[in-house]
């Protein structure tokens, strides 16, 4: 006679009641991925109705890729009107172009083949963003072949995915300061020329993913008070049919930390040569002249480094016995949950 098998509760130890936690979320079984990048809608963005204005132009030491000029400009253009959103817009804008600035425009490549809207806009540069294919792409050979019967600039950058993007956002944003900067050195040299001041259409296969994720790291390479977020919103403001997806904003939010970082690097490289006249600058863009130090007593210098390398030896030694100790890794795992508000158990 077999006997009856005893009822065994199965339960997650963090279930049990006696450790006096409860669990937050439930349990999902799926592959670890990192936490979605919400951006919010622009209704809930913009509920005052106001303009919007990205900051001020950062200046850039370069000559040849400096636009601090467009500060004096009405650079904002339809930005500076408020906007509700997706107000007047239909689908068939979707196949147009929209100037996100008064000197820059996004939409897709039939915007870009369209010789007549090219004329009327004044547009002098159109700049590609194609997918990168082994046998090349044919997208382009149109838009290239109008800018050449209109004898505007041109510009193509291919990507095999989005993730290459990253890396060539900094090439995007000199290759549409350069030509702004070209363009004006040309009107101020034959100010009776009839030279137009620059405008760049950035475009893809529909305008509505690659080239709108450059022209939101421009934003942020440009402008100081447009961060990721900002940068997405004002894409969507001027062009509502824009689409980040969450690899697009995860790849927005990571190219705006190294800016964030390597501005705060440069700046406080700016503050403590200020009085070698280093300008706070965008590091994207090279370094600025080193001026000529201002001159030190007869061995401060090799004082300075001396004692300075025996602060920082002690400063090892103590951050040594702080590990030893334990205080070292306490304050990293602190570090590590700041500013979190999910808990996974309460």
């Amino acid at each position: 006679m077999a006997l009856p098998l005893p009822q065994v509760n199965e339960q997650a130890m963090s279930d049990n009641s006696h450790h006096g936690h409860a669990r937050s979320e439930d349990y999902v079984f799926r592959i670890p991925t990192p936490p979605r990048v919400v951006i919010p809608a622009l209704n809930a963005w913009n509920n005052s109705k106001a303009s919007w204005h990205p900051g001020d132009i950062i200046y850039n030491p370069d000559p040849t890729v400096n636009v601090d000029f467009l500060q004096e400009t009405d650079y904002l253009g339809e930005l500076a009107r408020p906007v509700v959103s997706g107000g007047g817009w239909t689908y068939a804008n979707r196949r147009r172009a929209q100037s996100v600035l008064s000197y820059l425009y996004l939409g897709p490549q039939n915007a870009a083949r369209d010789k007549e809207y090219l004329q009327r806009e004044g547009i002098t540069m159109i700049l590609a963003i194609e997918h990168k294919t082994p046998s090349g792409s044919l997208l382009t050979k149109g838009p290239m072949k109008v800018a050449d019967e209109l004898g505007i600039a041109k510009a193509k950058v291919e990507v095999a995915h989005n993730q290459e993007l990253i890396s060539l956002f900094p090439t995007t944003t000199r290759t549409i300061n350069s030509h702004l900067r070209e363009m004006h050195n040309r009107r101020m040299l034959n100010p009776q020329g009839g030279i137009p001041e620059g405008k760049v259409l950035v475009f893809c296969e529909s305008g509505n993913e690659k080239s709108a994720g450059v022209v939101a790291a421009y934003l942020m390479d440009t402008y100081t008070a447009t961060d990721y977020v900002k940068a997405a919103q004002i894409c969507n403001q001027r062009r509502f049919c824009c689409s980040f997806d969450d690899s697009m904003k995860q790849l927005l939010k990571t190219y705006g930390e190294l800016v964030t970082a390597k501005r705060d690097i440069a700046s406080l490289n700016g503050q403590s040569n200020h009085s070698q006249g280093q300008p706070i600058t965008n590091p994207f863009f090279g370094s600025p002249e080193i001026a000529s130090p201002q001159p030190r007593q007869p061995g401060s210098y090799f004082a300075a480094v001396l004692n300075g390398g025996r602060k920082r030896e002690r400063e090892i030694e103590q951050e040594d016995v702080d590990m030893d100790e334990g205080n070292g890794i306490v304050a990293d795992d602190q570090d590590r949950f700041s500013g979190r508000e999910f808990v996974p158990f309460r």
